[in-house]
């Protein structure tokens, strides 16, 4: 839903809503009510993001989008790509089966702390690739949930040892060694500490995954 693309080599980004959202099947439809598996519910709410603001809650289902009726996310989507940061979108949507209008601000993603770029140079596993603290700005740009947190990896060199290893851009490293990744401040400090055999954890697509690796 929320996006960022390049045009002409020329990052884009798209607004951004603060939500989770997703589609409806016929037993979410017969469990929220509905009479059909139509409308796009509101999966996950960013407290202080625009939907949080404009009202929308968790369990919410989005019915209209500027008089438009919406019948799944990629409708939705649509309606909101249209639409520039800085501008808003007036919505439709259903709460405990009462309707209720809604007004979104319609933002860029956020850099709720800095990124903190770090390239690894050693002779590690990891060496090779380029990590960043994430925010909703960071997510969007790796497509990952708006709401993903710790340390991604926004780079990997092709035929380095983190390429070697496996790890993808936008994968979420989650630890080193037996301790926690939270920040890249952290991950500086860990890999500080000479080691023979690494044993990294990254998360990817919602999969957690460890490669042990002897050097």
């Amino acid at each position: 839903m929320d996006d960022v693309t390049e045009e002409g080599g020329k990052i884009v980004r798209r607004p951004w809503l603060g939500a989770a959202m997703q589609n409806i099947d016929s037993e979410m439809a017969e469990n929220l009510n509905l009479p059909s598996p139509r409308g796009v519910l509101v999966a996950e709410v960013t407290a202080g993001g625009p939907a949080a603001r404009a009202g929308l809650e968790t369990g919410d289902v989005i019915v209209v989008a500027d008089g438009n009726l919406i019948d799944d996310t990629s409708a939705l989507g649509f309606r909101i790509a249209t639409k520039k940061i800085g501008s808003s979108i007036e919505i439709e949507a259903l709460h405990k089966g009462q309707r209720k209008k809604l007004t979104l601000a319609l933002e860029a993603a956020p850099e709720t702390q800095p990124r903190d770029n770090f390239s690894v140079t050693d002779n590690i596993p990891l060496k090779g690739a380029a990590f960043a603290n994430l925010s909703p700005a960071l997510a969007e740009e790796l497509n990952l949930e708006f709401s993903s947190e710790g340390v991604a990896a926004t780079n990997v060199d092709d035929s380095s040892p983190a390429s070697q290893l496996g790890l993808k851009r936008g994968d979420i490293l989650r630890g080193v060694n037996g301790k926690t990744v939270g920040t890249t401040a952290q991950l500086r400090d860990i890999l500080k500490t000479p080691s023979r055999v690494w044993r990294i954890s990254i998360e990817r697509n919602g999969q957690m995954l460890t490669t042990v690796v002897a050097r």
